[in-house]
């Protein structure tokens, strides 16, 4: 296409010829000069013709030629591209759902849980998991275990949800070296009602447990001495609990959670505990302040023949009034712990402040983040918490808090899609830290921890200098390969060591998605020496002398195979302490040997 002022100038030319030859070339009679209208008619058609090539010369095309040979094509490149995080007015956005997990806990087949990590967490998914909401679990294995699970999310309607699960896990023993019933059991039922309503959500749950097992770690040296005399040797645990929580989506009042829970064994000791949590959130400006309030009330008694009667009984008051800071590569969240504790048996009580401060900067694009701050609580001390954690601890201690003055850390972390890391520099000090140790008395009084073959605490002042290492890789959703590991180095105040506190600990997990068939998931659990104290002398010599006694290292290590039949049912084999060895987790207790148990899963919808 081709355009030209001179075309148009030509044009206005012979328009212009044309209008005069019309108005002076038309005949007349006796004119000597021409009308008024020819005037007026002449001058329009020469302004007509000035402006219309001052309009030409303002126009923005050039009098060059404009040739236009092709179609424009964007590409994808020329697209806007979408910021990955927009910003969007809040009051467009829908509610957000609050999301409820519930775990089932799958017991070892052994009687210890490794420190830094569990066996039972082996247990592989299947690929359909999603696609199902009920589960059950069946598996029988040497020193005749037997595994049983159930788990079942009800949808009541569209808002409502009810979840059951189901669990037991038992063994008849048969540890070699050991005389003494070596059997134990683990049975626990969770309910959760859940209900989704327009501006909050709020759940009712409990709980039920049910524990057996026996204190069979008698010495070699007191076998002989108290042949016959022993007939039971077994300790039940027997807890339950209820509770509840409230969150709401945009209210002052943000949520509240409470739960009662009651403790008890076969020695008519008995403990409970009633935990109440509220959170109250405002605002000063655009700052927003959250208020964290707890109250943890703890009250329990032990009742035996060879000590007597024991009464315990602790209130923790606390209020953690704290603000969060963030900036485009950094976050900083400031706050404290006022924390009033009441002796309620001795009518005693002390007030205790706590620093609350965490940080992160982001020191490249690609994640790698540094962290640190100072932390600190008073932590409540239960005969629950203690015997989830050695079951063969006797109700004959003292029960206290601990304070954790302070714990200050600092480290790194970050990662891409496949890795993640963080490693982490910590010291903490805290006063009345318990600490297992051997019960090292011994009476005829026919009571089953009575032999030299239960735990006992003792509490002393304790500093930590630790070093943490986590590791995560994941290669195309087939291969996981994880790793963790500490070190610790304990500095205590009035005993020899820190008591059965490993140094060092690690643990090695993998899980390999081979097709869509098989899946195999490998563990290996390392725990270094730890140390306690034993009489190593027979009841007999009035000169026994307590000692400290090294326990060695050990290591553990697990195997699971999963074979998919269908999308619904599976089978699976776990093996555990693969290496094998009657290793000592707590003194004088070896655990079982190599393992093997073997079962079916189903997968199903009601």
């Amino acid at each position: 296409m081709i355009l030209s002022n001179n075309k148009a100038i030509l044009e206005l030319s012979i328009s212009l010829k044309f209008s005069l030859f019309v108005n002076i070339k038309m005949p007349c009679k006796k004119q000597t000069m021409p009308n008024l209208k020819s005037i007026l008619w002449i001058s329009f058609s020469v302004f007509f013709l000035v402006n219309t090539y001052a309009q030409r010369e303002k126009d923005t095309i050039t009098p060059e030629k404009l040739i236009i040979t092709k179609q424009y094509n964007p590409s994808v490149n020329d697209a806007f591209k979408i910021k990955k995080q927009p910003k969007f007015n809040d009051s467009i956005l829908p509610k957000p759902q609050v999301l409820n997990y519930s775990i089932l806990e799958v017991p070892v087949a052994s009687t210890f849980t490794p420190a830094k990590g569990r066996a039972g967490g082996l247990r592989l998914t299947s690929d359909n998991l999603d696609n199902f909401n009920n589960y059950a679990r069946v598996g029988a294995g040497n020193f005749t275990s037997i595994l049983a699970e159930f788990f079942s999310e009800l949808a009541l309607n569209d808002h409502q949800r009810l979840n059951i699960g189901l669990s037991h896990f038992s063994s008849q023993g048969g540890i070699d070296e050991v005389e003494l019933d070596d059997d134990f059991m683990t049975n626990a039922l969770q309910l959760k009602f859940s209900s989704e309503e327009q501006d909050f959500v709020w759940d009712l749950h409990g709980g039920l447990a049910y524990n057996a097992y026996n204190y069979y770690g008698v010495p070699e040296n007191i076998l002989p001495i108290i042949d016959g005399e022993l007939n039971d040797i077994s300790q039940n645990y027997l807890s339950f609990n209820l509770g509840g929580s409230l969150a709401f989506y945009d209210a002052f009042f943000k949520n509240v959670e409470v739960d009662f829970s009651n403790f008890s064994d076969n020695f008519s000791s008995q403990e409970n505990r009633f935990v109440l949590k509220p959170q109250v959130d405002f605002f000063i400006g655009d700052q927003r302040i959250e208020n964290s309030f707890k109250f943890d009330y703890l009250g329990g008694e032990f009742k035996n023949e060879s000590l007597g009667d024991y009464n315990y009984a602790f209130a923790i008051t606390a209020y953690n009034p704290n603000i969060q800071i963030n900036e485009e590569r950094f976050s900083l969240k400031l706050g404290a712990d006022f924390t009033y504790l009441s002796d309620l048996e001795n009518s005693e009580g002390s007030f205790y402040v706590y620093p609350k401060v965490e940080g992160s900067y982001q020191i490249t694009r690609d994640n790698l983040i540094a962290f640190g701050g100072v932390d600190g609580g008073l932590d409540q001390n239960s005969y629950q918490d203690f015997s989830n954690s050695n079951p063969f601890i006797s109700p004959t201690f003292g029960v206290a808090p601990t304070n954790r003055q302070y714990d200050a850390f600092l480290g790194l972390k970050g990662g891409s899609y496949a890795l993640s890391y963080n490693a982490k520099v910590s010291y903490t000090s805290s006063e009345n830290n318990p600490f297992f140790t051997l019960n090292n008395t011994a009476s005829t009084s026919g009571e089953a921890f009575n032999y030299r073959n239960s735990f006992g605490l003792v509490y002393d002042d304790l500093n930590t200098l630790a070093l943490d290492v986590e590791i995560d890789y994941s290669l195309n959703n087939k291969l996981t390969v994880g790793f963790l590991a500490n070190y610790s180095s304990y500095d205590v105040d009035q005993l020899e060591a820190a008591y059965n506190l490993p140094e060092t600990s690690a643990s090695v997990f993998a899980n390999y998605k081979m097709n869509e068939k098989w899946k195999f998931g490998a563990s290996v659990f390392f725990v270094g020496e730890r140390e306690d104290l034993a009489l190593q002398e027979s009841l007999t010599s009035p000169f026994d002398e307590l000692e400290i006694v090294t326990l060695s290292s050990f290591v553990d290590a697990n195997l699971s195979v999963q074979y998919k039949i269908n999308n619904q049912l599976h089978a699976f084999v776990e093996a555990k302490n693969i290496f094998g060895g009657n290793y000592e987790r707590w003194l004088n207790y070896p655990v079982q040997d190599f393992q093997i148990l073997g079962g079916v899963s189903f997968q199903f919808d009601w």
